[in-house]
């Protein structure tokens, strides 16, 4: 076997790794959606509440700081199955990610300076939720 077919055998075999372990992230990130999907609804339920006995807005910060944590915890330990470099596909969930809470924090800050009621803060967070996550779903 000379040099050039080598090259060709290991372009081919890089290949076929690259794509399996895109597949592989695929459906572990479709089942880390579906997990997170459970744990973000006990925080929209801790919204509700915070709501329902009018408390400031900056309250919120409880129930999303422990909502993000057990949210990284479950991508850690379902992403972790997989071995390699991160592909395109965990690139993207986690900018998308990254970017959703840091604005939902800003949003949180801004409405909390303002004195602004804790109900203002579920439509806005809503309406974000609403373009960060399908955004998840088309990179799938």
């Amino acid at each position: 076997m000379d040099r050039e077919q080598a090259e060709q055998a290991l372009g081919i075999i890089r290949n076929v790794i690259e794509n399996t372990r895109d597949d592989l992230v695929t459906q572990n990130w479709g089942l880390i959606l579906m997990t997170l999907a459970f744990v973000n609804a006990t925080g929209i339920k801790c919204g509700t509440v915070i709501d329902q006995r009018d408390l400031q807005v900056i309250w919120y910060l409880v129930p999303l700081g422990i909502v993000a944590l057990i949210d990284v915890a479950i991508a850690f330990v379902l992403v972790k199955r997989d071995q390699g470099v991160r592909s395109f596909i965990e690139w993207q969930y986690w900018g998308i990610w990254i970017t959703f809470i840091v604005f939902t924090l800003a949003v949180l800050l801004v409405l909390h300076l303002r004195a602004q009621p804790s109900d203002t803060f579920g439509p806005i967070c809503a309406r974000t939720s609403v373009i960060a996550f399908p955004m998840c779903v088309v990179v799938v």
